[in-house]
């Protein structure tokens, strides 16, 4: 290294200086390298030196001389590395040149910190991205009791920029480490059972968030799978370092290499948890709340990489060389990534795989053997091994277990930039001299091998500016670039064309057609590609047309192994933004070609499947219908061209092997969404199904500019006889045979490196219930239902094998269909589902949740009706997360249970979801994802909310869609599990709180005058202790009540729908009237009796609602207010009568005197002694009943009349009313039209909607038992 390992620093401080500390060097041999960390953006490296001093001096004391002990030191400084080829050292990431200025080196000694353990421990090391922070923390096994405490309790972190003596401490014991983020610098803190994010660290040191990691481990109530360990990384992690003591146990160290293991992918915001059951990996996303991304079979494989986004996972397969590809949406293995080396793979030890260039590329480095670096780049998509490179390195001297004690920059890959040219980057570490120095070695991919060459033929100058292509033909040959390739003896012709890309086995060499690159009915088509966009979402599809940038970006890359072209290619929006093609010629697999005069001869002993050459010549057919959708050009050679590509594709697909797993990729998928659009790719698709390889397709944003039936592609119709004036550039090339490709310094030719963005594809409304589209929804536009038919039936037979991925595509295909009311299909299609079984080793499920997946099963043929039966199941979908107020709460043990309690595990030990399958998801998958987006509406609109999913809007909008009418039997499982999991207890407490407010509110103020003396005429004045003490009950029941009440309306997301609800009327009400009275009481204001007798029936309502939880009473609850609803409109038609009648009445009445409503009563009576039995006295009486006039007024009119319905009549039938022909005709008339038609409609409206509430059951019970 070229650091000088005396020079010192000084850093100052607000004028002052703070440390002065010699630099130590990485490759220092005085000091051993304990752990070492590297940033994300690999800008900064830091790293744990020990210093041993054998010399050991005591005190007089007895105590160690602090100058003669062992000493730690921490350094941080730039990454830098070693170039092979120019020796020099550089800058990580950037690629310049290293200056004595801008390294940052600075070093702290750390000995007084850190207090030695002679146990089983283990250290972890972190390094911010911006270099400013480094973290040391500690995990200690068997300590922490209370007769034996922490040595080093605290993770230490250190502001290497600032105080470097005192060191901020966090009480840890675990991993922690700063995730992957620019501008802040994020911590989290993992420890056992828990992770600890400070997403605003060190501005505020308080957790923001924190996840419950106990589920993964086995307690007394539950039993969770093994955790699969990859030993050689836990051992090799150059941030972690394991010590075991002289008493270590296997067992001992069993908890720190879970954490290192669950922690390999936490700087991306994510958990991978690793079992043995199935070799089941779990993905979960932090940013997500915890939420688990993925769940699939990876057996004897380790996940070692993820791509940007999370689209994918590679994983790599034990003793093979070899990286499998997953999913991570479907958890279904996309790619099969095998090594160029064929030699042992024992003797290989993978140390890193990366993503490149948008999970484009795959690179892979590790160690071959002790003396060799191996790294190795692969083409996604075709699979195509297309770098290999391996480099020595000189060996670490000492023993082997000194050696394994320290650590070094194990190998890996990175994208950097080199002269503003994206370049990959392979790093590793050597030892020159017995010196640790980090080496870099660019992997040049792009390389152009003198030893293949392409011979381009010279007198073709093609164009650019053609409004349509010339495929072939002797009028235009200037349209298309081509170019002659040697492989062993034979020579085949390229085509290079504004949108297509030809390679052709020539059988004709007549001089024209030979020199001019021209091809006849004779010649064998051998690959043929119409250029194709990247898959990056909702930007790109496979109905844009995509055509070359520029001729002068053509490269031809060749080896041993393989032969590929790269090109530059945009779209026709485009000019300045472009994407770079990789062209994989089939020339590997090539048979023995000898022309045999008109018929081609092929050998080959046995036939690859290529499914590279099946994609592109099915690209190139799908060009062919785009530019010609009726078949009307009449040129031959475009003819020529196009029905040897079917005869190509016919050819590719009769190669297809049993276990070929080209059709359950995205490309596979894409691909017969693509030939799903046009008639010939349908016939495709025929020959395709009738194979025995197995399908199952995804989807993928539907874009309105992709499906615009309005704006059909231009035609471009061959004119035979017609010269096409075209305006030409002559090209500059000379005559003379051109050399492989121009110097790209020359004519500033790069690739992957388009620095201009993309048009921006402004996505479709996602409200709509079908977002997404396929190659069943393309068949269903097209109006193919036969093979949409044909199609779906394959797919559900091969879902056995494939996986659970098809399920998102077919439910995306039902919504789609239920959106387009083409419900003849709809109800074809959805009963086919049954069929649709997966083996549970493909379902990504661990053995145990299978086992109660099973109980559950089998308690569904019992009645779910009874308690007793109801189970309820879910895998685990979600990491339980605290924050805000429930993250506080864990703060404070006397808040909560002990961790260790019984009930707190069993109250956790269950997940109460419905968990279906990519329906759930709260974020927003990142292939529906603008990459480029400059629309600020879009961010200012989604920011602050999540998105909501495709399966809230289906089960909420019921009226409309009725795909997920389940009877609410899931519903009632989810809310008795909920009832007695919790809610029971939390509903008995409640009611006792409104028992306590209801007895306090009668003893203090209802019947306060009885039972205190009080007298309500006159001052009152609270002296009694036992109303002072039930008014203060009341009160506290009362603000219990009312917080919760204020919860339930800050819950609420729409504020205005609380006011509606009756039921909150009421609650407002139980709380207002009371406190009212208790004003009134205490003030001697008036009408108090009157209000309390209003508050009494108020809080009988209330005191009733609460127990419409139980089952009896919510329906009957239910039938009140159904009858309340249904009769509403007649009742209200019968009280426009009754006051239209009783403003008759009051017309009629209103002037009569009370005589007129009162019977006179006349007689005579006498009084007889008793004894003799003679008249005493005697004498005449009248009198008259007390009835009065009660027409004379609206209020005393209504209420007679209203009791007319109940046959109270006495207010007429008195005195001369009585006799009245009127009074008595509107009184039939009254009696026939309110009692005897609406009273019984009433009544029978009344039946009819309690007879419809009760064949609903329990359905109206749960919409009761929701609400409470």
């Amino acid at each position: 290294m070229s650091f000088d390992e005396e020079e010192r620093i000084t850093i100052q401080y607000e004028d002052q200086s703070i440390l002065e500390i010699p630099h130590i060097d990485i490759g220092d041999t005085d000091h051993d390298v304990k752990l070492l960390d590297i940033s994300c953006n690999k800008k900064w490296i830091a790293y744990v030196t020990y210093s041993y001093n054998y010399d050991v001096e005591r005190l007089s004391d007895g105590r160690i001389n602090p100058e003669t002990k062992n000493n730690i030191y921490i350094t941080r400084r730039r990454f830098t590395a070693i170039d092979q080829e120019t020796e020099k050292e550089e800058l990580g990431f950037s690629g310049n040149r290293v200056l004595s200025t801008n390294l940052k080196h600075a070093t702290l000694k750390i000995t007084d910190h850190i207090y030695q353990n002679n146990g089983t421990y283990c250290s972890f090391l972190s390094i911010s991205n911006d270099g400013r922070y480094v973290a040391l923390s500690f995990y200690e096994e068997g300590y922490g009791s209370r007769h034996k405490g922490y040595i080093n309790p605290d993770c230490l972190i250190f502001d290497m920029d600032r105080n470097f003596s005192d060191p901020q401490k966090i009480k840890c014991q675990g991993r922690a480490v700063f995730l992957n983020e620019e501008e802040k610098n994020p911590l989290a803190i993992i420890s056992k059972n828990n992770l600890e994010i400070y997403a605003e660290f060190p501005q505020v040191k308080k957790v923001t968030c924190m996840f419950d990691l106990s589920c993964f481990y086995s307690t007394g109530l539950r039993t969770c799978p093994t955790v699969r360990k990859q030993m050689s990384y836990i051992n090799n992690a150059s941030w972690a370092n394991i010590f075991r003591s002289a008493f270590y146990r296997s067992s001992d160290s069993n908890d720190m290499e879970i954490i290192i293991t669950f922690t390999r992918h936490i700087r991306q915001n994510i958990l991978s948890t690793p079992f043995d059951d199935n070799g089941i990996v779990r993905i979960w996303s932090i940013l997500e709340e915890g939420a688990r991304f993925s769940s699939f079979t990876a057996e004897k494989q380790h996940v070692m990489a993820l791509s940007t986004g999370y689209t994918f996972a590679a994983a790599y397969v034990e003793n093979s060389r070899s990286v499998n590809i997953y999913d991570i949406k479907s958890g279904v293995l996309m790619y099969r990534l095998k090594s160029r080396e064929n030699s042992n793979a024992e003797n290989f030890k993978v140390s890193h795989i990366r993503f490149c260039y948008d999970a484009r590329y795959v690179a892979m480095s590790g160690l071959e053997g002790d003396n060799e670096v191996a790294f190795e780049v692969w083409h996604l998509e075709s699979e195509r091994s297309i770098h290999r490179t391996t480099k020595d390195i000189a060996p670490q001297e000492g023993t082997k277990e000194d050696i394994a004690c320290l650590r070094r920059v194990e190998p890996f890959v990175t994208r950097e930039l080199k002269k503003n040219r994206k370049c990959l980057k392979g790093y590793y570490t050597s030892y020159p001299g017995g010196e640790m120095t980090i080496m870099c070695v660019e992997l040049k991919i792009d390389k152009v091998s003198e030893d293949y060459t392409v011979t381009w033929i010279t007198n073709t100058h093609p164009q650019l500016i053609s409004d349509f292509e010339i495929e072939n033909g002797s009028k235009y040959p200037d349209d298309i670039r081509c170019g002659r390739i040697n492989v062993g003896e034979s020579e085949y012709l390229i085509r290079f064309s504004k949108r297509t890309v030809q390679l052709w086995n020539k059988v004709s060499e007549s001089s024209e057609s030979y020199e001019n690159g021209l091809i006849t009915e004779n010649d064998t088509l051998i690959y043929i590609r119409a250029y194709k966009g990247p898959a990056y979402g909702i930007e790109y599809s496979f109905r844009d047309t995509w055509e070359i940038q520029d001729f002068n970006s053509i490269r031809y890359i060749a080896d041993d192994i393989s032969r590929r072209f790269l090109v530059n290619i945009k779209t026709k929006e485009t000019s300045n933004s472009y994407h770079t093609e990789e062209l994989f010629l089939p020339l590997d697999i090539l048979p023995s070609v000898q022309p045999s005069s008109s018929e081609t001869i092929l050998r080959s002993p046995e036939k690859q499947f290529d499914y590279h050459k099946l994609e592109s010549a099915c690209q190139a057919l799908h060009y062919f219908f785009t530019e010609d959708p009726d078949k009307s050009y009449i040129n031959s050679n475009w003819k020529i061209i196009r029905e040897k590509t079917s005869e190509l594709i016919k050819s590719s697909i009769s190669d297809i092997k049993n276990d070929c797993h080209f059709f359950s990729t995205i490309n596979g998928s894409r691909t017969l969404a693509m030939l799903s659009s046009f008639e010939d790719g349908r016939n495709m698709i025929k020959i395709i199904l009738a194979s025995k390889a197995p399908i199952s397709i995804f989807s993928y944003v539907r874009s309105q500019s992709e499906i615009d039936r309005n704006n059909p592609p231009k035609r471009n119709e061959y004119i035979p006889g017609i010269s096409l004036s075209k305006p030409r550039q002559m090209a500059n090339y000379t005559r003379e045979e051109e050399s492989n490709m121009p110097d790209t310094t020359e004519v500033g030719v790069y690739y992957r490196s388009s620095t201009c963005k993309p048009p921006y594809r402004k996505r479709t409304d996602t409200t709509i219930i079908a977002p997404n589209e396929n190659a069943l929804t393309v068949l269903i536009d097209e109006q193919s239902h036969d093979w949409y038919k044909l199609l779906f039936n394959r797919i559900l037979l091969d879902s056995q094998s494939v996986g659970p991925s098809c399920f998102s595509a077919l439910t995306d295909t039902l919504l789609y269909l239920e959106e387009g009311r083409k419900h003849s299909l709809l109800l074809s299609s959805s009963p086919k589902l049954s069929y649709l079984e997966v083996d549970y080793v493909k379902l990504g499920i661990l053995d145990y949740e299978y086992q109660e997946m099973t109980k559950t099963k089998a308690l569904q043929k019992c009645s779910i009706a009874d308690d007793d039966y109801l189970v309820a199941h879910a895998t685990r979908e979600q990491i339980k997360m605290y924050k805000g107020y429930s993250l506080r709460r864990t703060q404070h043990p006397w808040m909560v249970f002990s961790s260790n309690s019984t009930r707190e595990v069993e109250r956790y030990a269950r997940v109460c979801l419905i968990p279906i399958t990519h329906f759930t998801s709260y974020g927003d998958l990142y292939e529906n994802q603008s990459r480029h987006t400059n629309i600020k509406d879009e961010e200012c609109e989604s920011k602050g909310r999540r998105k909501e999913s495709t399966f809230v809007r289906v089960a909420l909008d019921r009226h409309i869609n009725d795909m997920f009418q389940q009877d609410d039997i899931i519903l009632e499982l989810l809310l008795k599990y909920k009832w007695k999991r919790f809610a029971r207890s939390k509903f008995i407490l409640i009611c006792f709180i409104h028992a306590i407010y209801y007895f306090s509110y009668c003893t203090g103020i209802l019947f306060a005058p009885e039972l205190y003396g009080l007298n309500l005429e006159e001052d009152i004045f609270l002296e009694h202790p036992g109303q002072i003490v039930s008014i203060t009950f009341m009160l506290i029941a009362l603000l219990i009540l009312i917080i919760q009440e204020a919860r339930q309306f800050s819950g609420k997301r729409d504020k205005l729908s609380y006011f509606f609800s009756g039921y909150n009327w009421i609650d407002m009400c139980a709380f207002v009237l009371p406190t009212f009275t208790l004003i009134q009481l205490c003030n001697n204001w008036p009408y108090f009796i009157e209000v309390c007798s209003i508050s009494t029936l108020i809080l009988w309502t209330h005191a009733i609602l609460r127990l419409r939880v139980i089952s009896h009473f919510g329906v009957t609850l239910e039938i009140i207010i159904q009858l309340s609803r249904k009769i509403a409109p007649l009742l209200l038609i019968m009280l426009l009568v009754i006051l239209a009648f009783t403003q008759t009445y009051i017309v009629l009445l209103r002037l009569r005197p009370d005589d007129y409503f009162r019977d006179t009563f006349s007689g005579v009576f006498l009084s007889e002694n008793s004894t003799t039995g003679d008249v005493a006295f005697g004498g005449s009486v009248e009198f008259a009943t007390s009835s009065d006039n009660g027409f004379s007024n609206w209020f005393t009119a209504f209420y007679n009349v209203w009791l007319f319905i109940y046959g109270v009549w006495d207010p007429i039938v008195e005195g001369d009313a009585g006799s009245s022909i009127m009074v008595m005709c509107l009184s039939v008339i009254f009696s026939l039209v309110a009692v005897l038609i609406f009273f019984n409609m009433v009544i029978a409206i009344m039946s009819s909607v309690i007879e419809e509430v009760d064949s609903r059951g329990k359905k109206v019970w749960i919409s009761h038992f929701t609400g409470s």
